[in-house]
């Protein structure tokens, strides 16, 4: 005699409960605040060159950065200040070391620079236009297409521009050891 065996019927769960706690809705019209960098268009990056070899603890160093905002102490390897466009190096034995300004890169995370960029560098200007700033063709220029970077040798550091096919994109000061 064959025996039949029934099949054992799932046992239904219950359906779970939503949770009674709604998040409240959104107001419209509330947008996050958004940082406004019209305070600091007149900022003379010319006064950070200055400052290079200066310890981060330095007075005048500590003075400039909370004028731009910043009121903690120096990490270890510098400042970044991503809203302004700009990057302080520090070297613990030899102070500030590099000084970059950011225009049109977004993809490093910083936002375009808004003072003025020292040796009257200016950010709207075309790549012919700051070999002529700053006093002739390079020394070096790594890319001939017109792109790339250039290098000038001042007193006491370098200045580099890095370029895109049209206009500067970047613009770093570095002290010479």
């Amino acid at each position: 005699m064959a025996t039949t065996k029934k099949k054992k019927s799932a046992a239904k769960k219950p359906a779970a409960k939503k949770s009674a706690v709604k998040k409240p809705a959104r107001k419209a019209g509330k947008k996050k605040p958004t940082f406004d960098p019209s305070p600091f268009e007149s900022f003379e990056g010319e006064r950070l060159v200055t400052l290079l070899g200066a310890s981060p603890t330095d007075m005048r160093v500590v003075s400039i950065l909370r004028e731009l905002g910043y009121h903690k102490p120096v990490g270890e390897h510098g400042v970044e200040l991503k809203k302004l466009g700009l990057s302080l190096t520090f070297d613990n034995d030899k102070g500030l070391k590099q000084i970059q300004f950011e225009i049109r890169r977004a993809w490093t995370g910083h936002s375009r620079y808004p003072g003025k960029l020292p040796y009257g560098i200016s950010s709207d200007h075309k790549t012919k236009e700051s070999d002529a700033t700053m006093g002739g063709t390079p020394p070096a220029r790594t890319n001939s297409s017109g792109g790339g970077w250039a290098h000038w040798d001042m007193p006491g550091h370098e200045i580099a521009i890095g370029f895109g096919k049209t206009f500067i994109e970047t613009v770093f000061v570095m002290a010479r050891p």
